[in-house]
């Protein structure tokens, strides 16, 4: 029951993206436009995306065997990816036989299995020519694997955020590489033990060694983009800057403890914006037809990113928006302006 329903609304899906409702109701991508008009997490809408693009012609026998019951939906989506990737080449009823032979095997291996023989079927289908295509074929995929290379991520409530991604296999051995050499326990030195609770996991281990990476990345190498150099502007009174003690706030709408803020500017790129005692901002004036870094800093403290509904981009990705075009006659100060990213600033003006 569970394998027919997701069949049926990967196939909604899919047709939704034939019929290009993303575009026509101006999303940025399908991801975020059925994310915002499904109320779904964009973790949870990507792979309706991702099931919904998989639905073709080609694999009709997997979709019906999905519809059935017959083959889980990550069955079917690794059937469906493994007849993809044959590329148009490949003779029809090659094709064919190669997605029946995997119908047949889905329920006999787990998972990872699965994969490993769907990612070989090419021996079925020419296993004369194996060594060739398979190189072939692995160069797609590293073409394929750059292309779909994602990074999500979420702030947590409880200040725990959590992120997921893909990236080239070969991308990820550097960043473990990278990690497992921050995070190997040294004897002698205390690496290793969290004073409150023990010895760390390997998990905990990797885990802080990529929060040290963030910390320690040399941000003024970065592609200079929105804001400043890979910026983060943190908010802060001058008695909260003196005292170390209280609650600050970035310009990404995180609250961090004045400590915590005060420790990070040490290593990382935080430019302060400091407040008076009515918590204002200084306005840069309407003398220039641009927007300056000031004036770009303090809008993305106000607006947070993207003011687009639905959208939520943030500062970085984004650009500063005449609210009344200067061609108009509207001055460029706060008041008349709003970040919008790209996708949505040529939206607007279109």
């Amino acid at each position: 029951m569970r394998a027919g329903v997701d069949e049926l609304v990967a196939r909604l899906v899919g047709s939704a993206l034939e019929r290009d409702l993303d575009r026509l109701a101006g999303a940025s991508s399908p991801t975020a436009w059925l994310a915002h008009s499904q109320g779904l997490s964009r973790r949870r809408a990507a792979e309706l995306v991702s099931q919904g693009k998989a639905i073709s012609d080609r694999v009709e026998t997997t979709r019906r065997a999905w519809a059935a019951g017959d083959v889980t939906t990550e069955q079917a989506v690794v059937i469906a990816g493994a007849i993809h990737r044959l590329g148009p080449d490949v003779e029809q009823a090659a094709s064919l036989r190669a997605e029946a032979h995997l119908i047949q095997l889905a329920p006999h291996y787990c998972h990872e299995d699965f994969q490993r023989l769907a990612h070989r079927i090419v021996e079925v289908v020419d296993p004369d020519a194996v060594d060739r295509k398979l190189g072939v074929l692995l160069q797609a995929d590293e073409k394929r694997a750059l292309e779909a290379t994602v990074f999500r991520a979420c702030r947590g409530v409880d200040g725990i955020g959590s992120f997921s991604g893909k990236c080239p296999n070969a991308n990820l051995d550097m960043l473990t590489t990278a990690l497992e050499a921050i995070a190997a326990p040294r004897r002698g030195n205390g690496e290793g033990t969290d004073p409150d609770t023990g010895p760390l996991t390997y998990a905990q281990r990797m885990g802080q060694a990529f929060a040290e990476l963030i910390e320690h990345l040399p941000v003024d190498k970065l592609p200079q983009h929105g804001v400043a150099n890979a910026c983060i502007v943190v908010t802060i009174t001058l008695d909260q800057l003196q005292s170390g003690l209280g609650e600050t706030v970035l310009d990404t709408g995180t609250a961090i403890s004045t400590g915590q803020a005060r420790r990070l500017a040490c290593n990382a790129n935080l430019i302060p914006v400091v407040l008076d005692g009515d918590s204002r901002i200084l306005d840069h004036g309407t003398g220039k037809r641009l927007f300056d870094r000031h004036q770009r800093v303090a809008l993305g403290v106000r607006d947070r990113g993207c003011v687009f509904p639905g959208c939520n981009r943030p500062p970085s990705w984004t650009e500063a928006h005449h609210i009344t075009p200067w061609s108009h006659g509207g001055p460029t100060d706060l008041a008349n302006g709003c970040l919008l990213c790209g996708f949505h600033h040529r939206l607007i003006h279109q």
